[in-house]
């Protein structure tokens, strides 16, 4: 095409673009080359992990050589998951797989092995492979193996993973079947994943007919809204997947029209069920005075505007928090530095709350019954600003910089439905911030995570140099109590123990782990002591950390240590040495100026007589219980109850037991006042007896229960 005047410029375009032609070939080239070389070290990383188990495999087989104990593979496999995942920085499900396929590449597929060493085929392929064939048999991978290397050579892992069942049902039919069918067995499963742009993703294992079905049914979904609604085939679909969580059987129509022909069918069904979520959100971002973002129990983030809506249909339950004081411990001060805070804390909360120290609790429940106006509180701080201001004036001399603010959860009031919060929602601007006291402001302060991480990078060096600082803060498990408080000796902790550790930690505590803390046990950091319950560590909120089963068990067995630092943090050590540190939710690292010790045991710290330590320890203390009996229990404790022969043999867990709505057969008050004739309301009675006598006998075993609880 020639260019306005009758130039005709084509070959200079035609030039332009072979030259952009040559240099993107050289750049093809590179690219291939960085492939080849990120292929080569993902081979070295695999090979390398092989080689770690093979030295923990061979350490319990020299064990058994030397006659001077058992081998245990088991625990060598432990060991190797927990430490390569925190050394990798992968999750242990990943690490766990990379293990498989170092075991498989050595031991059965030599080939892939050397096409991946060389960098022939990436991870992705490799993995898809070796997890695939894992439950083949050797004759089968011998069989198999160079058709399946070389259809990887030239397909993405979809058509591959299609390829090598194909080839393995061609060599043999029936061992491939079976393969499929404990695969359909043991992999069934939904799993909700986290993306990092505020969306999750819904990931489910079913059969492939199973598949189809389910695919049929959100079609089906799809289809009762009308033309008109302006949204794709595939949003419907997601749209369909929350219907079917909600139980209902069609989606609102979106067209926004006065002839839409399915507008009618939502006023004929029920209400859709309300959320069944647990969210945790600043009293200054409900009142609408910031725009903190708000998180579920297992730390995904909810934008403010989502969370206001969601409590305007829920339940309250105040959690009161307190200022941790770094400043002072990175001076020196150690756990002195701790109570200082704890002082200077009431000040802050005080400044916040508009309540005296004495008086924390009800100052909860009147922000939870939806009484306090959110004007009134901003007035007072603005005519009496002191404590606050004593506060900055206190610190104003350090400097501020790498001082990340940090709180604890201390008290959690009672459950109230939410208040009127309408005319409090407002947007959060320059003006409001600026006008927020002293105290609400520094929860606001940037930076926490920059300042954060560097304190984490500090203990750390801190802790190589000084090993005596990884045994944290207060060793002996006892929280800096000299005595006791109530139910520090008993070993299961209360149900307001739980809730603020949960509340600490919004996952378990492991390093990496990101199991939730509502589907993890509760550990003593400092390890309880049944035979004397004094000596060992307690049950108080400072002794107490959320963990996940398997990371349980790795503790147990003794493979990692963890010690809680000043700050509410969490540090494991490894007995290879690794170090790790996990913040909780809302604290911080507290790093002495001096770490050099002279490793003598810490001193416990005095009790301070005066009514914020008073208020201190009030918290943490567990509710009074007798304590579990020394004794042996009797065979006759462990006798199927008349319960569990007559009626179910299932009703065996505690905790399920004192809910009355999971626990069936069992008849109600109302049901025996409702009898109808004597006979119906004597058997009613009777009934209720025996589930009563089978629940006290339940409960009498559950404190001879062995941890983990």
């Amino acid at each position: 095409m020639g260019m306005p005047g009758g130039v005709d410029n084509s070959g200079e375009a035609d030039a332009i673009r072979r030259a952009a032609d040559a240099e993107a070939s050289e750049l093809l080239v590179t690219l291939a080359g960085n492939r080849r070389a990120e292929n080569i070290a993902a081979a070295t990383a695999v090979h390398n992990l092989h080689a770690l188990f093979e030295l923990r495999f061979c350490a319990e087989a020299d064990i058994h050589e030397s006659g001077d104990g058992e081998p245990d593979i088991a625990l060598a496999k432990r060991t190797v998951q927990c430490e390569a995942a925190v050394a990798l920085s992968l999750s242990r499900t990943v690490t766990r797989d990379m293990m498989t396929i170092g075991e498989q590449l050595a031991w059965r597929l030599p080939a892939v092995d050397a096409a991946f060493t060389a960098g022939d085929i990436d991870y992705p392929r490799v993995r898809t492979i070796a997890l695939v064939l894992e439950k083949a048999s050797d004759d089968t991978v011998h069989a198999i193996e160079d058709n399946v290397l070389a259809t990887a050579l030239h397909t993405t892992v979809g058509p591959l993973r299609d390829r090598i069942w194909s080839l393995w049902i061609e060599h043999d039919p029936d061992e491939a079947a079976a393969a499929r069918k404990k695969v359909e067995s043991e992999e069934r499963r939904a799993d909700v994943i986290r993306g990092d742009d505020g969306m999750a993703t819904l990931r489910a294992r079913m059969s492939s007919l199973e598949g189809a079905e389910i695919n049929a049914v959100l079609d089906e979904l799809a289809g009762t809204v009308c033309s008109r609604d302006p949204r794709t085939k595939k949003q419907l679909r997601g749209y369909a997947v929350m219907a079917l969580v909600y139980r209902q059987d069609f989606i609102a129509c979106m067209c926004e029209t006065d002839v839409c022909p399915v507008s009618g069918q939502q006023e004929h069904h029920s209400k859709r069920r309300p959320h069944l979520l647990q969210v945790t959100v600043d009293i200054e971002t409900l009142l609408g005075l910031t725009d903190r973002p708000a998180t579920l129990s297992d730390g995904t983030i909810l934008d403010p505007d989502t969370a206001r809506r969601l409590a305007g249909d829920s339940r309250l339950q105040m959690i009161l928090t307190e200022l941790i004081e770094d400043i002072r411990a990175e001076e020196g001060h150690g756990v002195e530095a701790e109570e200082s805070a704890d002082d200077t804390a009431e000040d802050v909360d005080s400044a916040v709350a508009q309540e005296e120290h004495s008086g924390s609790e009800r100052a909860g429940s009147e922000y939870a019954g939806g009484t306090d106006e959110p004007d009134d509180t901003a007035a007072a701080d603005h005519e009496n600003p002191s404590a606050a201001e004593d506060v900055a004036d206190q610190t104003a001399h350090h400097p501020t910089d790498h001082r990340p603010t940090a709180y604890r959860p201390i008290k959690r009031g009672r459950i109230h439905p939410v208040g009127p919060l309408s005319a409090a929602l407002i947007p959060c601007t320059t003006s409001i911030s600026r006008s927020l006291p002293r105290a609400v402001r520094r929860r606001l302060r940037p930076g926490r995570d920059v300042a954060l991480s560097d304190t984490i990078s500090r203990f750390l060096d801190a802790a190589a140099a000084d090993p005596a600082l990884a045994k944290g803060i207060h060793p002996d498990g006892h929280g800096g109590h000299t005595e006791p408080p109530p139910g520090a000796l008993t070993y299961r902790p209360t149900a307001e123990l739980v809730a603020l550790t949960r509340a600490t930690f919004s996952t378990c505590t492991f390093p990496g782990c990101s199991v939730p803390a509502a589907a993890c046990e509760i550990d003593h950091i400092v390890p309880f002591d049944h035979t004397n319950p004094r000596a060992g560590g307690w049950t108080i909120r400072a002794n107490l950390q959320p963990l996940c089963h398997f990371h349980h068990q790795a503790k147990t067995l003794k493979l990692w240590a963890a010690a809680r630092l000043a700050g509410d943090a969490i540090i494991w050590t490894s007995t290879s040495g690794l170090q790790r540190i996990t913040p909780s939710n809302y604290g911080t690292v507290l790093v002495p100026d001096t770490f050099v010790h002279n490793r003598k045991p810490r001193p416990l710290p005095t009790t301070i007589e005066d009514e914020r330590s008073a208020a201190v320890l009030v918290v943490d203390e567990a509710r009074p219980t007798e304590p579990p009996p020394d004794d042996e229990p009797s065979d006759e404790l462990y006798e199927p109850t008349w319960w569990e022969q007559n009626i179910t043999d299932t009703d065996t867990d505690w905790g399920r037991l004192l809910n009355p709505e999971t626990v069936t057969n069992v008849p109600t008050l109302g049901d025996i006042a409702r009898a109808r004739t004597p006979q119906e309301r004597d058997d009613a009675v009777y009934l209720r007896e025996r589930f009563l006598e089978h629940r006290a006998i339940v409960t009498a075993r559950e404190n001879y229960r062995p941890p983990p609880f």
